[in-house]
């Protein structure tokens, strides 16, 4: 089972790194997967994709979710750090189209609460073992209201670590 912690980043890790990037698109499709493998597990994230923001929208946020798979030939303990992006900021990630700046971020429950990371400034990362059967998680991303964004597709990288 895959649950989110809050604890340090190691500085080391005995196991392997497998680096995989993740865009966050707000206008458009983007399809496929991105997909990395090494040695005994396999992650596979779809696109988190926000669709078209209404800046005229003042009281609901843009929630959307996407789906990461995580399996392993034997049962595996794995952990699954996620970057600030371009912002530097687990609290303020930012989609950008030039200067132009949208707020978002996203979160490994529907309440919104618990932000992924690397498990520093506030934020979470998701650990557990996994085996053949591997674990189907839901990420739910979410732009707040109020925003004036240039009109556009705003983007941001996301660098998803897997240890194990």
């Amino acid at each position: 089972m895959i649950a989110p912690r809050r604890l340090r980043h190691p500085a080391s890790s005995a196991g392997y790194w497998l680096r995989l990037l993740a865009l966050v698109l707000l206008a458009g499709v983007w399809s496929g997967a991105a997909m990395a493998q090494a040695r005994d597990c396999t992650l596979t994230l779809n696109p988190l994709s926000f669709g078209n923001y209404d800046p005229l929208e003042t009281t609901v946020p843009l929630d959307r979710t996407t789906t990461m798979r995580v399996s392993c030939r034997n049962n595996t303990f794995v952990q699954i750090f996620y970057s600030t992006g371009a912002s530097g900021s687990y609290a303020a990630r930012t989609m950008r189209l030039g200067a132009s700046a949208l707020s978002y971020n996203f979160y490994f429950e529907a309440a919104h609460v618990s932000i992924l990371g690397d498990g520093t400034g506030g934020s979470f990362f998701l650990q557990g073992t996994v085996g053949r059967a591997g674990a189907n998680i839901t990420l739910y991303g979410r732009i707040p209201p109020g925003q004036d964004p240039s009109v556009g597709p705003h983007a941001d990288t996301i660098i998803v670590t897997m240890t194990f």
